[in-house]
């Protein structure tokens, strides 16, 4: 009985180890200045770069982005288009959460 308690404990821990991974942000290595890293809420919205798509979805990196404003679009399905405005400075490495609307 004790081995079963011992069994459940540490796949508890390896549970709530794994539930928590993805709000881990590997950022690139230093081969990658002028960075951003979008996430959004929910995630798995569709990333615009100055309006053309870019077959990326959040939470993921733009890099090697020229210093200078940058425009961001996020679409998904049911909620509000998303468009910001970010500056990107030199070798610069920027994080951005954008809480999308349902529509």
């Amino acid at each position: 009985m004790k081995f079963g308690k011992i069994i459940f404990f540490w796949v508890s821990i390896l549970f709530l180890v794994l539930s928590c991974r993805q709000d881990l942000i590997v950022f690139p290595n230093e081969d990658y200045p002028n960075s951003i890293f979008i996430s959004s809420e929910p995630s798995g919205a569709e990333i615009l770069l100055e309006g053309r798509k870019t077959s990326l979805f959040t939470p993921s990196f733009l890099t090697n982005l020229e210093p200078g404003k940058h425009l961001i679009g996020l679409y998904l399905f049911g909620y509000a288009d998303t468009t910001v405005e970010i500056t990107v400075t030199d070798s610069s490495k920027n994080f951005i959460k954008i809480f999308l609307k349902e529509e």
